[in-house]
């Protein structure tokens, strides 16, 4: 919303201090969006260690309940 506001400002008038601040923030979301991007996309986890979880978790459960 703040660069459509910061367009809708340029498209008004030409200021070259705005358009320097539009610029940087532009630059600035789009890192921002990259980051957020690599973040959400997670690694599958291989079988083998997913099924290694499991066996750890269901001994440690066997192992509290029998103590």
């Amino acid at each position: 919303m703040l660069l459509r506001a910061c367009d809708a400002e340029l498209a008004r008038r030409a200021d070259l201090v705005l358009k320097t601040a539009r610029d940087e923030l532009d630059s600035h979301f789009t890192r921002w969006l990259a980051a957020a991007e690599r973040a959400l996309k997670p690694e599958p986890v291989p079988l083998a260690r997913t099924a290694g979880f499991q066996l750890d978790m269901i001994l440690s459960t066997a192992d509290l309940l029998t103590c």
